[in-house]
């Protein structure tokens, strides 16, 4: 008699690490749909990620006591650890790559390695359209919070920034217009409040003119 197998819920997981259930479908790295996007599910991919970074990154080699140099055959490793670091899907800021380096290094030095090395520059450039893309689609499908991609998505697409300048400085512009609208509103009806007390009072001593013929 042939048994049955007994489909796993995950190629590497039984069920859920953090709530224990095989309910919901596995998502991702042993994460449940539901989990995924929770707190707990936040915390492990973090943890997850850093262990990787860490996995990653390769130590510099130092020059008899002298600060590291930056040689060609270093800046082109640094390029393929770059295109390997931005493939992971859950990536979402660039400058991650350079502070889990040893020793780390802020993105002031990745473009001074882009303008040394062509391939350095090409993969920079490739690490921020994938992280772009990751980003606009998460947002737009409702994976990630869509007002914190935008704040910072100006980096990652000079075009998006420049129209989002553009209509920060419209919407300036209308604001200006509404307030002028509104003090203007404002006036015209304080002058028609006086002209209707004037009036009343023409109306009123005209009564009494009246009453004393």
């Amino acid at each position: 008699m042939v048994k049955k197998q007994v489909k796993k819920w995950a190629r590497d997981y039984n069920k859920c690490v953090v709530c224990g259930s095989t309910k919901r479908k596995h998502r991702a790295r042993g994460l449940c749909e539901g989990c995924y996007s929770g707190i707990e599910g936040c915390k492990i991919r973090a943890e997850q990620r850093e262990r990787v970074n860490i996995e990653h990154a390769k130590p510099l080699v130092k020059h008899r006591g002298r600060p590291t140099e930056w040689t060609e055959e270093r800046i082109e490793q640094e390029a393929k650890d770059l295109i390997k670091w931005s493939e992971q899907t859950d990536v979402l800021v660039l400058e991650e790559f350079g502070l889990y380096r040893e020793p780390p290094y802020i993105r002031a030095v990745m473009y001074k390695l882009a303008e040394k090395n062509d391939n350095f520059r090409n993969a920079l450039l490739i690490a921020k359209e994938r992280i772009r893309s990751r980003r606009e689609s998460g947002a737009t499908l409702g994976k990630y919070n869509a007002s914190c991609m935008q704040f910072t998505h100006g980096f990652y697409d000079r075009d998006n920034q420049d129209k989002n300048q553009s209509f920060t400085s419209y919407k300036d512009d209308r604001k200006k217009v509404t307030d002028v609208a509104d003090i203007n509103k404002q006036k015209q009806a304080l002058t028609e409040s006086k002209q209707f007390v004037e009036d009343a009072k023409l109306r009123l001593a005209k009564k009494k003119k009246l009453e004393k013929a």
